[in-house]
């Protein structure tokens, strides 16, 4: 063989290698790109596990109202989670933009209801106006709205007055028979 030859049939092979390194690059590259959107899709993920983890106890605690005639018209609160609610407490919208003081309920045990102490004329009024506040057993200061909406309470004892202004301004608009008893 020819030292020509050889010279030449390095190059090309050389030349093969480069090409392959090149395309090893590209794909590794799309590996690297797609590894990166499955790994943000299971952070998104584990982000909303964790969420519904933190809500599985509070979302089981709201507010109710007895529709019979054999029963005050009062709303109260019922726990239907299988721990304890702690500083459990109401609040009525007085305006759309102004609460009443909290009605302390205290502590309300699994599979129990605490009645708050104001009478009402129907059951949407019970409930439309009413907002609950409790702690949850890991500590977490929830806040549920009159529309069932469930809300952590990062500042508690400091209710969000803008958040809470827009839905009972909302819900002073709606018909009574939109909110279950």
């Amino acid at each position: 063989m020819s030292l020509i030859f050889a010279t030449q049939l390095t190059a090309v092979f050389t030349a093969i290698l480069g090409v392959g390194a090149i395309v090893t690059a590209v794909l590794a590259g799309l590996a690297l790109r797609k590894q990166s959107q499955e790994v943000g899709l299971l952070l998104e993920q584990n982000k909303r596990d964790t969420d519904e983890r933190r809500k599985a106890q509070a979302s089981l605690v709201f507010l109710a109202a007895p529709r019979d005639a054999a029963h005050p018209l009062i709303a109260y609160a019922h726990n239907g989670s299988g721990q304890p609610v702690y500083d459990t407490s109401v609040r009525y919208a007085t305006t759309a933009s102004d609460l009443s003081e909290p009605e302390y309920l205290g502590t309300i045990m699994p599979g129990e209801s605490a009645p708050s102490a104001r009478q009402f004329a129907d059951v949407g009024e019970a409930l439309r106006l009413a907002v609950l506040m409790f702690r949850d057993a890991a500590g977490i200061n929830w806040i549920r709205t009159p529309d069932g909406n469930l809300w952590e309470d990062p500042s508690p004892g400091k209710v969000w007055v803008d958040l809470l202004s827009s839905t009972l301004a909302d819900n002073a608009r709606r018909s009574p028979r939109d909110f279950p008893g």
